[in-house]
């Protein structure tokens, strides 16, 4: 059974640059966009946040969390269909967080 490493990368993302990853994706001018299309439109900005890769695991990540918050909260009863403003599809190219509309 593979247990994995046991140090972090040194080349890991921080939390600071984690948020601003999701900050980023999360803006009106990128939230339609995949990872693939918010690295070059940055790049072509002078900016450099994370790779594409990072960026898609960052995201991935945050989904996964969020349905599992959701799912949580329908067993309980505490969250009805429709009932989350503010929160748009979640997935590749669509859009993450929206602010209320």
């Amino acid at each position: 059974m593979r247990i994995g490493p046991k140090t972090k990368p040194a080349n890991s993302l921080s939390e600071a640059e984690r948020s601003e990853v999701l900050q980023i994706a999360n803006s009106t001018e990128f939230r339609d966009l995949s990872p693939k299309q918010i690295v070059p439109r940055l790049a072509d900005m002078g900016q450099y946040v994370a790779s594409e890769s990072s960026m898609e695991r960052i995201l991935d990540r945050m989904a996964k969390e969020l349905t599992a918050v959701q799912s949580v909260a329908r067993a309980r009863g505490s969250l009805k269909k429709n009932s989350l403003r503010g929160l748009a599809k979640f997935g590749r190219g669509t859009s993450r967080f929206c602010e209320a509309q």
